[in-house]
């Protein structure tokens, strides 16, 4: 995936990585959360269509802000990756979405 930073090397997901896109409700919980643990991150700035958790390697989850390319839901560029370890919800969230996958 291309980062929306013309310049910055694309995110590269192997076919077998597990990854998957936040429901709305997830999505909104991890904007709240993200934006009071990096406090940097401005509001109005930081309102990605989408987060995607992605399991990056063994265990290293990650999320993933992603922004349709041109209003194209079919293209899409990603905006920042955020390690998944200090989110509380991050166990939740995989058992959600990746059934039977482990954590670590």
């Amino acid at each position: 995936m291309a980062s929306c930073v013309e310049g910055s090397p694309p995110l590269v997901f192997a076919r077998a990585d597990p990854r998957a896109l936040l429901d709305p409700e997830d999505r909104e919980r991890f904007q709240g959360a993200a934006l009071s643990l990096y406090r940097v991150l401005d509001r109005s700035a930081f309102a990605p269509v989408q987060i995607m958790l992605w399991d990056k390697g063994p265990g290293e989850w990650v999320y993933v802000s992603v922004l349709p390319v041109d209003g194209d839901a079919q293209r899409s560029c990603f905006t920042a990756t955020f390690t998944a370890e200090p989110f509380e919800f991050t166990p939740a969230l995989i058992r959600k979405y990746f059934p039977g996958a482990s954590r670590t």
